[in-house]
Protein backbone atom coordinates (compact mmCIF):
# COMPACT_ATOMS: atom_id res chain seq x y z
CA UNK A 1 0.00 0.00 0.00
CA UNK A 2 3.26 2.58 0.80
CA UNK A 3 4.21 1.87 -3.07
CA UNK A 4 0.52 2.65 -4.15
CA UNK A 5 0.05 5.72 -2.12
CA UNK A 6 3.74 7.22 -2.57
CA UNK A 7 2.90 6.69 -6.31
CA UNK A 8 -0.67 8.45 -6.43
CA UNK A 9 1.08 11.13 -4.66
CA UNK A 10 3.63 11.83 -7.11
CA UNK A 11 1.80 10.77 -10.16
CA UNK A 12 -0.60 13.84 -8.99
CA UNK A 13 2.73 16.39 -9.05
CA UNK A 14 3.77 14.99 -12.36
CA UNK A 15 0.06 15.04 -13.63
CA UNK A 16 0.25 18.97 -12.41
CA UNK A 17 3.08 19.34 -14.85
CA UNK A 18 1.24 17.93 -17.89
CA UNK A 19 -1.44 19.72 -17.07
CA UNK A 20 0.79 23.26 -17.27
CA UNK A 21 2.24 21.66 -20.52
CA UNK A 22 -1.14 21.43 -21.64
CA UNK A 23 -1.30 25.75 -21.37
CA UNK A 24 1.75 25.19 -23.58
CA UNK A 25 0.16 23.04 -26.22
CA UNK A 26 -3.06 25.60 -26.13
CA UNK A 27 -0.47 28.56 -26.66
CA UNK A 28 0.90 27.25 -30.07
CA UNK A 29 -2.32 26.37 -31.58
CA UNK A 30 -3.74 29.47 -30.90
CA UNK A 31 -0.49 30.75 -32.51
CA UNK A 32 -0.05 32.72 -28.91
CA UNK A 33 3.24 31.23 -29.03
CA UNK A 34 5.51 30.65 -32.12
CA UNK A 35 9.08 28.86 -32.50
CA UNK A 36 10.94 32.21 -31.56
CA UNK A 37 9.24 32.88 -28.37
CA UNK A 38 9.82 29.36 -27.67
CA UNK A 39 13.27 29.57 -28.10
CA UNK A 40 13.34 33.02 -26.53
CA UNK A 41 11.82 31.31 -23.01
CA UNK A 42 14.05 28.47 -23.10
CA UNK A 43 16.79 31.37 -23.21
CA UNK A 44 15.58 32.95 -19.93
CA UNK A 45 14.90 29.71 -18.45
CA UNK A 46 18.21 27.84 -19.02
CA UNK A 47 20.38 31.62 -18.82
CA UNK A 48 18.61 32.98 -15.74
CA UNK A 49 15.80 31.25 -14.11
CA UNK A 50 18.41 28.18 -13.71
CA UNK A 51 21.24 29.99 -12.73
CA UNK A 52 18.77 31.61 -9.79
CA UNK A 53 17.21 28.29 -8.53
CA UNK A 54 20.98 26.60 -8.71
CA UNK A 55 22.40 29.42 -6.64
CA UNK A 56 19.40 29.52 -4.03
CA UNK A 57 19.83 26.11 -3.15
CA UNK A 58 23.63 26.45 -2.28
CA UNK A 59 22.95 29.91 -0.57
CA UNK A 60 19.97 28.54 1.14
CA UNK A 61 21.75 25.16 2.96
CA UNK A 62 23.85 25.11 5.16
CA UNK A 63 27.47 23.75 5.19
CA UNK A 64 28.28 20.26 6.89
CA UNK A 65 30.14 17.30 5.62
CA UNK A 66 26.83 15.75 5.27
CA UNK A 67 25.28 18.01 2.68
CA UNK A 68 29.02 17.64 0.77
CA UNK A 69 28.28 13.82 0.87
CA UNK A 70 24.80 15.05 -0.85
CA UNK A 71 27.05 16.41 -3.35
CA UNK A 72 28.81 13.71 -3.72
CA UNK A 73 25.98 11.52 -4.46
CA UNK A 74 24.41 13.65 -6.71
CA UNK A 75 27.53 13.45 -9.13
CA UNK A 76 27.78 10.17 -8.26
CA UNK A 77 24.04 8.80 -9.60
CA UNK A 78 24.56 11.11 -12.67
CA UNK A 79 27.49 9.35 -13.43
CA UNK A 80 25.91 5.98 -12.74
CA UNK A 81 22.51 6.85 -14.86
CA UNK A 82 25.11 7.97 -17.42
CA UNK A 83 26.91 4.55 -17.78
CA UNK A 84 23.88 2.05 -17.09
CA UNK A 85 22.42 4.14 -20.13
CA UNK A 86 25.39 3.44 -21.71
CA UNK A 87 25.95 0.24 -21.64
CA UNK A 88 22.54 -0.67 -22.06
CA UNK A 89 22.18 1.15 -25.29
CA UNK A 90 25.42 0.44 -27.46
CA UNK A 91 24.71 -2.91 -27.76
CA UNK A 92 20.78 -2.77 -27.89
CA UNK A 93 21.00 -0.39 -31.13
CA UNK A 94 24.42 -1.18 -32.45
CA UNK A 95 22.58 -2.37 -35.87
CA UNK A 96 20.18 0.49 -36.66
CA UNK A 97 20.88 2.99 -39.17
CA UNK A 98 23.23 5.27 -38.02
CA UNK A 99 21.08 8.78 -37.76
CA UNK A 100 18.74 6.46 -35.83
CA UNK A 101 21.66 4.84 -33.99
CA UNK A 102 22.54 7.92 -32.47
CA UNK A 103 19.69 9.44 -31.15
CA UNK A 104 18.31 6.27 -29.69
CA UNK A 105 21.92 6.20 -27.66
CA UNK A 106 21.80 9.54 -26.39
CA UNK A 107 18.23 9.91 -25.34
CA UNK A 108 18.56 6.78 -23.41
CA UNK A 109 21.49 7.28 -22.14
CA UNK A 110 20.56 11.35 -21.30
CA UNK A 111 17.86 12.37 -18.86
CA UNK A 112 15.59 15.24 -18.82
CA UNK A 113 17.72 16.73 -15.81
CA UNK A 114 16.63 20.31 -15.75
CA UNK A 115 13.07 21.37 -16.95
CA UNK A 116 11.30 18.20 -15.43
CA UNK A 117 13.38 17.24 -12.32
CA UNK A 118 13.81 20.51 -10.92
CA UNK A 119 10.40 21.41 -10.84
CA UNK A 120 9.44 17.83 -9.35
CA UNK A 121 12.30 17.44 -6.89
CA UNK A 122 11.59 21.37 -5.60
CA UNK A 123 7.57 20.37 -5.00
CA UNK A 124 8.79 16.82 -3.03
CA UNK A 125 11.32 17.58 -1.32
CA UNK A 126 12.38 21.58 -1.48
CA UNK A 127 15.92 23.46 -1.64
CA UNK A 128 17.38 20.30 -0.43
CA UNK A 129 16.43 18.37 -3.16
CA UNK A 130 17.45 21.25 -5.51
CA UNK A 131 20.47 20.72 -3.88
CA UNK A 132 21.67 17.89 -5.06
CA UNK A 133 20.01 17.78 -8.27
CA UNK A 134 21.99 20.90 -8.92
CA UNK A 135 25.10 18.67 -9.23
CA UNK A 136 23.90 16.43 -11.06
CA UNK A 137 22.38 19.15 -13.83
CA UNK A 138 26.45 20.13 -14.05
CA UNK A 139 27.75 16.90 -14.55
CA UNK A 140 25.15 16.07 -17.20
CA UNK A 141 26.23 18.72 -18.99
CA UNK A 142 29.33 18.07 -18.96
CA UNK A 143 28.64 14.74 -20.47
CA UNK A 144 26.33 15.61 -23.19
CA UNK A 145 29.45 18.26 -24.23
CA UNK A 146 31.81 14.67 -24.46
CA UNK A 147 30.33 11.33 -24.74
CA UNK A 148 26.82 13.03 -25.93
CA UNK A 149 29.14 14.99 -28.56
CA UNK A 150 30.49 11.84 -29.71
CA UNK A 151 27.21 10.15 -30.38
CA UNK A 152 26.52 12.06 -32.90
CA UNK A 153 30.14 12.45 -34.57
CA UNK A 154 30.87 15.62 -33.86
CA UNK A 155 33.02 15.77 -30.80
CA UNK A 156 35.67 18.41 -31.06
CA UNK A 157 37.80 18.99 -27.99
CA UNK A 158 38.27 23.06 -28.38
CA UNK A 159 34.27 23.01 -28.96
CA UNK A 160 33.60 20.72 -26.13
CA UNK A 161 35.62 22.09 -23.31
CA UNK A 162 34.32 25.55 -23.78
CA UNK A 163 30.80 24.65 -24.28
CA UNK A 164 31.75 22.48 -20.48
CA UNK A 165 32.51 25.73 -18.95
CA UNK A 166 30.11 27.82 -20.63
CA UNK A 167 27.43 26.44 -20.29
CA UNK A 168 24.22 27.89 -17.41
CA UNK A 169 24.56 24.74 -15.44
CA UNK A 170 28.36 24.73 -15.04
CA UNK A 171 28.48 27.83 -14.56
CA UNK A 172 25.91 28.17 -12.31
CA UNK A 173 27.31 25.69 -9.88
CA UNK A 174 30.76 27.58 -10.58
CA UNK A 175 29.39 30.11 -8.83
CA UNK A 176 27.13 29.10 -6.11
CA UNK A 177 29.94 26.82 -4.68
CA UNK A 178 32.11 28.90 -2.76
CA UNK A 179 28.81 30.78 -1.63
CA UNK A 180 28.42 27.26 0.04
CA UNK A 181 31.49 26.94 1.25
CA UNK A 182 31.88 30.35 2.31
CA UNK A 183 28.07 30.48 3.76
CA UNK A 184 28.10 33.56 1.89
CA UNK A 185 24.02 35.26 2.89
CA UNK A 186 22.50 37.48 0.28
CA UNK A 187 20.57 40.07 2.01
CA UNK A 188 16.31 39.89 1.44
CA UNK A 189 16.80 42.37 -1.22
CA UNK A 190 18.43 40.41 -3.15
CA UNK A 191 16.52 36.91 -2.12
CA UNK A 192 13.61 37.86 -2.70
CA UNK A 193 13.65 38.81 -6.39
CA UNK A 194 15.52 35.45 -7.03
CA UNK A 195 13.03 34.02 -5.14
CA UNK A 196 10.63 35.49 -8.17
CA UNK A 197 12.26 34.45 -10.27
CA UNK A 198 13.14 30.48 -9.14
CA UNK A 199 9.04 30.86 -9.08
CA UNK A 200 8.94 31.16 -12.78
CA UNK A 201 10.86 27.99 -13.37
CA UNK A 202 8.24 25.35 -13.17
CA UNK A 203 5.04 27.01 -15.19
CA UNK A 204 7.35 28.36 -18.00
CA UNK A 205 9.31 25.50 -18.19
CA UNK A 206 6.37 23.50 -18.80
CA UNK A 207 5.13 25.84 -20.92
CA UNK A 208 7.69 25.37 -23.26
CA UNK A 209 7.79 21.65 -22.99
CA UNK A 210 4.29 21.62 -24.07
CA UNK A 211 4.43 24.26 -26.93
CA UNK A 212 6.87 21.41 -28.35
CA UNK A 213 5.48 18.15 -27.82
CA UNK A 214 2.34 20.22 -29.24
CA UNK A 215 4.40 19.39 -32.55
CA UNK A 216 4.76 15.97 -32.31
CA UNK A 217 1.68 13.56 -34.54
CA UNK A 218 0.21 11.03 -32.04
CA UNK A 219 -0.04 8.61 -35.13
CA UNK A 220 2.40 5.78 -35.22
CA UNK A 221 5.07 5.78 -37.54
CA UNK A 222 7.66 3.11 -39.15
CA UNK A 223 10.81 3.36 -36.91
CA UNK A 224 8.52 4.23 -33.77
CA UNK A 225 8.77 0.22 -32.14
CA UNK A 226 12.76 1.23 -31.70
CA UNK A 227 11.64 4.40 -30.22
CA UNK A 228 9.40 2.98 -27.30
CA UNK A 229 12.29 0.36 -26.75
CA UNK A 230 14.32 3.03 -26.79
CA UNK A 231 11.77 4.73 -23.98
CA UNK A 232 11.61 1.62 -21.54
CA UNK A 233 15.32 1.79 -21.59
CA UNK A 234 15.27 5.51 -20.23
CA UNK A 235 12.52 5.08 -18.38
CA UNK A 236 12.29 2.42 -16.86
CA UNK A 237 15.41 -0.24 -17.10
CA UNK A 238 18.11 2.42 -16.76
CA UNK A 239 16.35 3.80 -13.48
CA UNK A 240 15.55 0.62 -11.76
CA UNK A 241 19.63 -0.40 -12.16
CA UNK A 242 20.64 2.71 -11.06
CA UNK A 243 18.43 2.52 -7.68
CA UNK A 244 19.85 -0.69 -7.39
CA UNK A 245 23.61 0.54 -7.43
CA UNK A 246 22.96 3.25 -5.46
CA UNK A 247 21.07 1.56 -3.12
CA UNK A 248 23.94 -0.96 -3.04
CA UNK A 249 26.56 1.98 -2.07
CA UNK A 250 24.45 2.90 0.77
CA UNK A 251 21.94 6.10 -0.15
CA UNK A 252 18.73 5.92 1.25
CA UNK A 253 15.80 7.94 2.07
CA UNK A 254 15.19 11.69 0.71
CA UNK A 255 18.65 11.54 -0.50
CA UNK A 256 18.20 8.73 -3.00
CA UNK A 257 14.91 9.96 -4.16
CA UNK A 258 16.48 13.79 -5.20
CA UNK A 259 18.94 11.23 -7.23
CA UNK A 260 16.22 8.91 -8.44
CA UNK A 261 14.62 11.89 -9.97
CA UNK A 262 16.14 13.01 -12.19
CA UNK A 263 17.47 9.09 -13.10
CA UNK A 264 13.83 8.56 -14.01
CA UNK A 265 13.33 11.35 -16.18
CA UNK A 266 12.44 11.34 -20.05
CA UNK A 267 14.54 11.86 -22.57
CA UNK A 268 16.87 15.21 -22.82
CA UNK A 269 15.60 17.87 -24.94
CA UNK A 270 19.32 17.96 -26.20
CA UNK A 271 18.74 14.54 -27.94
CA UNK A 272 16.36 16.70 -30.61
CA UNK A 273 18.50 19.74 -29.95
CA UNK A 274 22.35 18.12 -30.87
CA UNK A 275 20.21 16.12 -33.95
CA UNK A 276 19.72 20.04 -35.08
CA UNK A 277 23.17 21.13 -34.25
CA UNK A 278 25.28 18.30 -35.67
CA UNK A 279 23.15 17.49 -38.52
CA UNK A 280 21.56 14.36 -37.05
CA UNK A 281 17.58 12.98 -37.20
CA UNK A 282 15.86 16.16 -35.72
CA UNK A 283 12.29 14.31 -36.56
CA UNK A 284 12.90 11.28 -34.93
CA UNK A 285 14.74 12.97 -32.33
CA UNK A 286 11.65 14.69 -31.66
CA UNK A 287 9.51 12.23 -31.58
CA UNK A 288 11.92 9.97 -29.29
CA UNK A 289 11.34 12.95 -26.70
CA UNK A 290 7.89 13.50 -27.21
CA UNK A 291 6.98 9.67 -26.44
CA UNK A 292 8.94 9.13 -23.77
CA UNK A 293 7.92 12.59 -21.61
CA UNK A 294 4.20 11.63 -22.34
CA UNK A 295 5.39 8.03 -20.75
CA UNK A 296 6.91 9.66 -18.12
CA UNK A 297 3.59 10.55 -16.13
CA UNK A 298 3.34 6.65 -15.71
CA UNK A 299 6.75 5.66 -15.40
CA UNK A 300 8.28 8.22 -13.27
CA UNK A 301 6.02 7.96 -10.30
CA UNK A 302 6.52 4.20 -9.46
CA UNK A 303 10.21 4.78 -9.70
CA UNK A 304 10.48 7.89 -6.82
CA UNK A 305 7.67 5.98 -5.06
CA UNK A 306 10.28 2.95 -5.10
CA UNK A 307 13.04 5.25 -3.70
CA UNK A 308 10.49 6.71 -0.56
CA UNK A 309 10.31 3.22 0.87
CA UNK A 310 13.48 3.79 1.60
CA UNK A 311 12.92 6.75 4.23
Amino acid sequence: MNLLSNAWDVAQLVIQLFLLMSVGILCDKCKWINADGAKQMTNVLLKVVTFCIIVNSFVSVEYSKEKLMHLLAGAVACTVCTLVGLCLAAPVFCKTPADQRAVLRFGTMFSNCGFMSLPLVSAILGVDGVFVVSIFVALFQVLCWTVGVKIYGHFDSKRAIKQIFLNPGTISVLFGLPLFFLQVKFPSLIMEPMGMLCDLNTPVAMIVTGFYLSKMTLKLQKGDGLLFLGASLRLVIVPMITLGILYLLGIRGNLLVACMIPSCAPSASNTSLFAVMFGGNEIYASRFVSISTILSVITMPFIVALAQLTV
